[in-house]
């Protein structure tokens, strides 16, 4: 299972990862992490998950990512 407290200290920056949110499944980091800007979550924040079910990338593509095969943060 993923540790959102030591990636965030395991990272030498000063501005990704000041907040981590764990999910064990969602639909979409990207959608989570949307929704979380446009609810004001401060800059640097990071969407990390064990399973994506539906995932976009560029160009619009979609994947299923199985869980924990793949490292899945927006």
């Amino acid at each position: 299972m993923l540790d959102p407290e030591k990636i965030r200290r395991g990272l030498n920056t000063q501005l990704l990862a000041k907040k981590v949110l764990y999910f064990p499944r969602v639909d979409s980091t990207n959608k989570i992490a949307l929704e979380l800007g446009r609810k004001g979550s401060p800059e640097g924040t990071m969407v990390i998950a064990e399973e994506q079910t539906a995932g976009r990338g560029r160009w619009r593509r979609k994947w299923h990512s199985p869980p924990e095969k793949s490292l899945l943060f927006s």
